[in-house]
């Protein structure tokens, strides 16, 4: 025989192997489907994670700005309370300070008195 000529057992051969590629083909399709389904849930899992994740941060944002809110009330309350005490204490200074004058004018007043007296009485006794 000639090598152009195929005989009936080489295409027999050739059939099973076209058989068996095809086979393996579709394995190989069968067994990609499998794969793009896994990547197609992987996808929805990942898809369902990021929009969790996004309420999670829209929420963080949200809570950071009351927080900032919150810190800014704060501030200002923290600020007129430093503002009513500073007055208190100017207040309390100023009484203090009256309080003190009026004790030494009473002191004064009752010097005045006694010193008084004392004359008083010392020209009496001369008198007498």
């Amino acid at each position: 025989m000639s090598d152009n000529n195929l005989t009936r057992d080489d295409l027999i051969l050739l059939m099973d192997s076209y058989r068996n590629h095809f086979a393996m083909n579709q394995t190989l399709l069968s067994q990609l489907t499998k794969l793009v389904d896994q990547q197609t849930h992987m996808i929805k899992k990942c898809d369902i994670i990021i929009s969790k994740q996004s309420q999670t941060c829209s929420g963080l944002e949200k809570a950071t700005l009351e927080l900032k809110d919150s810190n800014s009330k704060i501030d200002g309350m923290q600020n007129k309370i430093v503002e009513r005490v500073d007055n208190h204490n100017l207040s309390s200074v100023k009484d203090h300070n009256s309080l003190k004058n009026k004790i030494y004018l009473g002191w004064i007043g009752m010097g005045t008195i006694i010193l008084s007296l004392l004359g008083l009485i010392m020209r009496s006794i001369k008198i007498i």
